[in-house]
């Protein structure tokens, strides 16, 4: 919601009020237009002109909105039918292989291969079967002292890492705005680690709006620095010792 501002005229409050409720209908409808001109309308044409020759050759006295919708139903069910069958070849027939030559012959040609595997991954991460599961949300002082970034610990860290370091090193995943699919990883020592009072689900609308929507119950205020005796002791180098 738009907050209140005195030298705004009530008009200019409303119209943005009101664009900001209708924008993600505007997202939704964008997206699935953009889906029917991609997959559907190459298939959508040819049978669309298949089914109005044949309706209108045996069933002539059909008038011609029943005629297109017919002709849209069945273009939609014969598309369904394609990728059921694509689904049901690769698990059933001809199992994983199948996909791996499919994924080698795409990131072979010329410009879909700039492409083809980004569109894999994200593919991965919103449909796979291995799901990305967050444990909690964090604060991490990340990419510098003093500057929070907020996290998803997603392990306990590597192990042999760890026992290097002294103490327990998180893997922590950064998400990044306004895309939180895609980050990098960090393994942070558990004692620098913050807790924030955000479910994941909280904490991804956070990153997605670039921290314009914050949840009710989490306190807006600054995150308390990390105590001194948690920081990790400053190596410095005497000039005897360089």
């Amino acid at each position: 919601m738009i907050g209140k501002n005195p030298g705004q005229h009530p008009l200019r409050r409303w119209f943005l009020t009101g664009l900001v409720a209708l924008f993600p209908l505007f997202v939704t409808i964008f997206i699935i237009t953009l889906a029917w001109t991609m997959l559907l309308e190459p298939i959508s044409a040819p049978v669309t002109g298949l089914v109005s020759r044949t309706l209108d050759t045996y069933l002539p006295d059909l008038g011609e909105t029943v005629i297109e919708a017919i002709s849209l139903t069945t273009a939609v069910l014969l598309f369904l039918s394609l990728v059921v069958g694509l689904g049901y070849a690769i698990t059933s027939l001809f199992g994983a292989r199948f996909q791996v030559w499919m994924d080698r012959f795409f990131t072979a040609l010329p410009v879909v291969k700039f492409i083809y595997p980004h569109a894999k991954q994200l593919s991965d991460f919103l449909f796979g079967k291995r799901k990305l599961k967050f444990n909690r949300v964090v604060a991490i002082e990340y990419p510098r002292k003093g500057m929070y970034t907020i996290g998803f610990v997603t392990s306990g860290g590597v192990e042999k890492i760890s026992l290097r370091h002294g103490h327990r090193m998180l893997a922590i995943f950064v998400p990044t705005s306004p895309t939180p699919f895609t980050g990098w990883t960090v393994l942070v020592d558990e004692r620098e680690v913050l807790p924030v009072d955000m479910t994941v689900d909280q904490a991804v609308r956070y990153t997605v709006s670039c921290g314009v929507i914050v949840p009710p119950e989490a306190p807006t205020s600054v995150l308390p620095a990390v105590k001194p005796e948690l920081r990790p002791p400053d190596i410095r180098l005497e000039m005897d010792d360089v």
